[in-house]
């Protein structure tokens, strides 16, 4: 358990189900989500949250992995271990002899 869901703000203690308070401001609007509750699920200010809307439905949920994530370190592993070379070898492009270099 997080700790007390009341003094969190929270009207039920499973954290599936809850009653948040919608603030408004003079230029802003929206829900605060107690920091607990963010921790549970995964999302915190460095990652930040994937938003959308399925249904009616606000759904908030953890960025995926960016597109080439990982590469660059994967790409070193393969040098280091020398298994780098050419896979299909080199080939020539029909305009190559005119290119000025």
């Amino acid at each position: 358990m997080l700790g007390d869901p009341k003094a969190l703000g929270i009207a039920y203690p499973n954290y599936e189900t809850c009653t948040c308070n919608y603030s408004t401001n003079w230029k802003l609007q929206g829900v605060v989500i107690p920091k607990p509750v963010l921790a549970q699920v995964g999302l915190d200010a460095e990652s930040g949250a994937q938003m959308s809307i399925e249904a009616g439905v606000l759904i908030l949920r953890k960025p995926g992995k960016a597109v080439r994530d990982g590469w660059a370190e994967a790409a070193q592993k393969i040098a280091a271990s020398g298994n780098d070379g050419l896979v299909v070898g080199e080939f020539a492009n029909e305009i190559d002899s005119t290119l000025v270099w």
